[in-house]
């Protein structure tokens, strides 16, 4: 598997007062570096000082957004994801995140209409006996938070 990006920094996030790493996605083939998930490993493995990672995605490629989800698990604790859509897609898997931002907007403000999602584990299983997941919409305490 190859990962694209355009970017990857490490910064202070608004909720936690931690170090974590930011990843700015791209759809296969799209980013400006464009690297073996092997490459890519090592690069995240070098910032051990990151309590976390957080990935801003826009793309469509939700198969593929699963896959570097579940490979950055394995890494982070915890996992962000920043989806620049309208809506979340069906089909993304939510077990391997701590949080979830939907949303178009560039800036994250209280006037904007992006939505902040905590993922949480129900009580509840499903018809194969697995956990279920499920958001938590927190965004009104994220902005009690900050101010």
């Amino acid at each position: 598997m190859r990962i694209s990006y355009d970017n990857i920094v490490k910064g202070r996030s608004k909720l936690y007062d931690e170090l974590l790493l930011f990843i700015y996605l791209r759809d296969p083939d799209e980013g400006l570096v464009n690297k073996s998930w092997e490459e890519f490993e090592k690069i995240i493995q070098s910032n051990t000082d990151a309590l976390g990672g957080v990935i801003q995605y826009s793309g469509s490629n939700i198969d593929y957004l699963n896959d570097v989800l579940i490979r950055c698990s394995i890494n982070f604790c915890p996992v962000i994801l920043d989806y620049r859509q309208e809506i979340c897609p069906k089909d993304l898997d939510i077990t391997n995140l701590h949080m979830l931002r939907i949303g178009t907007d560039e800036e994250i403000s209280e006037k904007s209409r992006s939505r902040i999602y905590e993922v949480q584990l129900s009580r509840e299983i499903d018809e194969r006996g697995d956990p279920i997941y499920g958001l938590v919409d927190i965004t009104e305490k994220f902005w009690n938070k900050l101010n």
